[in-house]
């Protein structure tokens, strides 16, 4: 840092402070913004056009190092700040509430996750249920939970796809639709205050199972749903995509069979198929828009 030509320029005093708190930011893994920042061999525009930042993101504990190390080298070299605003995360601690760190070993990574089958969804929604500035304890447990709220989720998508709207407009679900989105919006507009918005997003799918399992539920009223559902997953990316699987033949005969059954009303037999079907890992729902199937998770 001492032989960078633009800090020639500077104080014995000021050159001083930047090589003192240029050694921490690099310790601090920081070195593409000491670049930026300090001098180090910076662009002819000396980077206006990235500067100052809209924000800087780091954990808590990171407050005391190059949060301030790049405020001191930013307003000793350019007279200026380096970012307009800081953003500061929670920790991130294991199940017996320790902070996860590379020494303690007490930390997975994202491989270790995959390979333990986790999907990376869950992990998505596990690590966005959490206010940023509050601590999230990262467990197995928490994943699994994770894992069963995506697939309630998943359900409803295929449920909501394959229902069949009646005419008209239901004007409670209307009604539900429109406060879903707006406790959304209100929540995350209070400081990215996720856990609201998720719960409103979970109300608004229970309004609608409730109001597709009556058969009020009109083709606006589905539009609406789907819109609200596609504004939630571009800001937050955790809906899980829908994807409507091929039964073998087997299967569908069987199905069929079970069909025919209920509508003659013989309902023993009907059940016996439907046994079958569940060891074979299909688990068929009665709906007014007929049966429906799943694959037993």
């Amino acid at each position: 840092m001492q032989g960078s030509s633009h800090l020639g320029s500077l104080s014995l005093a000021q050159q001083a402070i930047i090589h003192e708190y240029g050694q921490q930011l690099v310790a601090d893994g920081a070195l593409h913004h000491r670049s930026r920042h300090a001098g180090v061999d910076p662009p002819a525009d000396r980077g206006e056009h990235h500067f100052p930042a809209d924000f800087i993101v780091e954990y808590i504990n990171q407050t005391r190092g190059w949060f301030y190390t790049l405020l001191a080298v930013s307003t000793t070299v350019f007279d200026s700040i380096c970012y307009k605003r800081c953003l500061s995360l929670g920790l991130i601690l294991d199940a017996h509430g320790k902070k996860m760190s590379k020494s303690k070993g007490n930390y997975y990574t994202l491989r270790d996750l995959l390979e333990e089958g986790y999907e990376p969804l869950a992990i998505r929604y596990l690590l966005l249920s959490t206010h940023y500035r509050r601590q999230l304890n990262f467990t197995r447990e928490g994943l699994t939970q994770a894992t069963h709220s995506l697939k309630n989720l998943g359900d409803f998508l295929l449920r909501l796809r394959q229902s069949k709207p009646i005419e008209g407009y239901n004007q409670t679900l209307g009604k539900a639709t429109k406060d879903a989105i707006a406790g959304m919006e209100r929540a995350l507009d209070d400081d990215l205050n996720i856990s609201p918005a998720l719960a409103s997003l979970h109300q608004l799918v229970k309004e609608v199972n409730i109001s597709l399992e009556r058969g009020e539920v009109g083709e606006k009223n589905m539009s609406e749903v789907r819109e609200v559902l596609d504004k939630f997953d571009r800001v937050t990316g955790i809906l899980p995509p829908v994807e409507e699987e091929s039964l073998d033949e087997t299967v569908r005969k069987l199905i069929a069979e079970r069909e025919s059954a209920r509508r003659n009303k013989e309902y023993q037999k009907a059940d016996l198929i439907r046994e079958k079907l569940r060891r074979m890992g299909i688990i068929l729902e009665d709906t007014r828009d007929g049966v429906r199937w799943k694959r037993e998770p």
